[in-house]
């Protein structure tokens, strides 16, 4: 997927988050993991509702 300028931080978060599942194996791992998803929810829902018109039209363009 190919993120959007102001997506950035969350594409971050997102690859850190399938790395840590390929190599999931402890607790602690596990606890990350759920922390990293709510800290991309989080993310998403704050981003996405304080979209500029600009961004709004790049979203919906957005191939994916």
């Amino acid at each position: 997927m190919t993120p959007l300028n102001f997506e950035s931080d969350i594409h971050e978060l997102e690859l850190l988050l399938a790395k840590m599942e390929s190599e999931q194996g402890s607790d602690e791992t596990t606890e990350e993991i759920k922390n990293i998803r709510k800290q991309i929810s989080n993310l998403l829902k704050i981003k996405y509702s304080n979209l500029t018109p600009w961004e709004t039209v790049l979203v919906s363009r957005h191939p994916e």
